[in-house]
């Protein structure tokens, strides 16, 4: 599952994130194109499953709680989920791993926190780019079984770029450093994601995002999974996104999905 909890600013141009344990997600705040709204909520509900290398599946329910907040350049957000797993895996924040014991349960519980800052260090200017400096850290406030009990973080460069005043070209560059509960090791290492987005009207986004991140544990493939999204503001201060997991490697979930709600103030 995934972290990165709150959906972007879709009149600013920017695409959701994809929740916590249910993918790779990416931060990227495309702040680019518009006025940005100065405070979100969200919540919504994940699914995902996917076998990560073991003899059976690992089912992961959550709901998650988001805020975010933007101040010209400065984007800050939070999330929590509440989450139910089923299954041998554990939550390492954006991932499932395999955890210590290969037990076969159900457990649910606060999960951890993940909050991240973010800053517009370029605008987007004819050809060049706009370009988002953020970092992330993942708490570790989920009850036992529930995740690792480590402190994670993720530096990061998000860019933006408009081909045409509806269809925007997005993605990031970024490093990932997760801790190691004890009985097994988590692997450090890169994180890629690109992606384009369309906005047909103001109100109305949709878009695909390929995200790619190195194995987390060495018995296991390069996380790959492919991310459709769309956002519907259907109210002033009122908005909706869905999203769909394929994922492509066996360290991402077989498939998974999600809706967010989301309130503009």
């Amino acid at each position: 599952m995934k972290c990165r909890v709150v959906v972007c600013c879709l009149v600013a141009g920017s695409v959701p994130a994809v929740p916590a344990m249910a993918a790779n997600a990416p931060t990227t705040a495309t702040t680019a194109a518009a006025t940005p709204v100065d405070l979100e909520f969200s919540s919504g509900f994940d699914y995902s499953t996917g076998r990560y290398g073991l003899s059976s599946d690992t089912r992961v329910l959550d709901v998650p709680f988001g805020v975010k907040f933007q101040d010209g350049n400065l984007r800050l957000e939070a999330s929590i989920p509440y989450l139910d797993i089923t299954g041998p895996g554990i939550s390492a924040g954006d991932v499932v791993v395999t955890g210590p014991n290969s037990k076969i349960s159900e457990r649910s519980g606060i999960g951890d926190l993940v909050a991240t800052g973010g800053w517009t260090l370029f605008a987007e200017n004819g050809p060049i780019p706009g370009v988002e400096l953020a970092g992330t850290v993942k708490l570790p406030t989920a009850g036992s079984g529930l995740g690792t009990g480590k402190t994670d973080f993720t530096a990061q460069a998000n860019l933006f770029h408009s081909l045409t005043p509806t269809t925007l070209l997005f993605g990031s560059l970024g490093y990932q450093w997760l801790g190691s509960p004890a009985g097994f090791t988590l692997l450090s290492g890169v994180r890629v994601t690109a992606g384009v987005n369309f906005k047909p009207q103001d109100n109305v986004a949709f878009g695909v995002l390929l995200d790619y991140r190195e194995k987390y544990e060495s018995a296991l493939s390069d996380y790959v999974s492919l991310d459709p999204y769309a956002v519907w503001r259907f109210l002033p201060d009122l908005g909706i996104s869905a999203y769909g997991i394929i994922g492509a490697t066996n360290s991402a979930p077989g498939f998974g999905g999600g809706f967010r709600l989301i309130a503009y103030l």
